[in-house]
């Protein structure tokens, strides 16, 4: 039960990163300022600190493949960087344990880290055509301000939703 659920909120954050996905590129000023909302990347660390590393790995690998076939002409990036990231993730929370704000942060960076790594892939394969700068002032700085809006209003939600799933699943075994 508490798998159904937690990806049935992972199928939330994926629909409501492809609903704020359309209302790309914004025009300011005469420029087009894209903005790549990562609330499921987001969710999958928060999992991974919130739930045991091995749950947090599957939703990763299941998001990061719904990722690639949706978003991705390339299969196996978002995949392997969701995969890796949860890694790092668990990782550093060894060292850091659950401080609130050091995670947000750490969360954040990771956030701006996937941002870089896709655009570095595309780059590779020769599917993005924009320089690095571009890149950064249009996309991953306007992206990380409304990741890092998006992780401060729905954090919380998200914290008490997994307390919920925790709640059931420690209720039907007791």
């Amino acid at each position: 039960m508490q798998y159904i659920l937690l990806i049935l909120i992972a199928i939330c954050c994926f629909y409501f990163d492809s609903l704020l996905s359309l209302y790309n590129p914004f025009h300011i000023g005469g420029m087009d300022i894209y903005i790549v909302p990562h609330l499921l990347f987001m969710y999958v660390l928060v999992v991974a600190i919130y739930k045991d590393s091995k749950t947090a790995y599957i939703i990763a690998f299941l998001a990061g493949i719904f990722n690639d076939l949706y978003y991705s002409t390339v299969y196996g990036i978002y995949t392997f960087i969701f995969v890796f990231t949860v890694f790092i993730m668990t990782f550093m929370f060894r060292m850091f344990y659950r401080h609130i704000k050091t995670m947000l942060i750490i969360i954040l960076f990771l956030t701006f880290i996937l941002d870089v790594y896709t655009y570095s892939m595309f780059r590779l394969v020769d599917l993005h055509h924009t320089s690095l700068m571009t890149f950064l002032w249009f996309k991953a700085i306007p992206s990380l301000i409304l990741n890092a809006l998006l992780l401060v209003i729905l954090f919380p939600w998200i914290i008490k939703l997994l307390n919920v799933v925790k709640r059931i699943s420690f209720n039907k075994e007791h």
